[in-house]
């Protein structure tokens, strides 16, 4: 059983956090924000697949794990072709 949230608990949380020490008042424009974003990941690429189709089963959608190259074309092309 896997005890870590969904995604979009996993993102609510992170905004009801990052938002509970701002003043009832405060406008968003009235505050400054650094953008520093994380540009690389330290995860292994399996790793983030998996959470990937974690967070997308929330929205219901059909995951289909294609082969690397040189048999994506192919495969991405049939996949469109069922799911148009």
């Amino acid at each position: 059983m896997n005890s870590s949230p969904s995604g979009r608990e996993a993102i609510l949380g992170r905004i009801r956090e990052a938002l509970q020490d701002v003043p009832a008042g405060e406008q968003p424009a009235a505050v400054a924000v650094t953008r520093a974003y994380q540009h690389s990941g330290t995860s292994e690429r399996e790793e983030m697949v998996e959470r990937f189709i974690e967070r997308v089963a929330d929205y219901k959608v059909n995951v289909r794990r294609v082969c690397p190259p040189p048999g994506c074309p192919r495969k991405l092309s049939c996949c469109a072709t069922i799911h148009p």
